[in-house]
């Protein structure tokens, strides 16, 4: 359980409706968040936080 604090999620800069994603990314010290939406979260939105983003398929392979 991650418990984002009260406005964090709101500067994040990627897709306003997965910004609550990169905000728990961020609290639980994730390097990846694992997606199949990779245009909601773009590398210049997650480069600042040290998060990357990567797809299913290529995670596991």
């Amino acid at each position: 359980m991650v418990e984002v604090p009260l406005g964090l999620a709101e500067i994040m800069t990627n897709d306003s409706g997965d910004r609550h994603v990169l905000a728990a990314a961020v609290v639980a010290k994730a390097d990846i968040i694992v997606t199949s939406n990779l245009k909601h979260f773009q590398e210049k939105d997650l480069v600042s936080w040290g998060v990357k983003a990567q797809s299913p398929s290529g995670f596991f392979n």
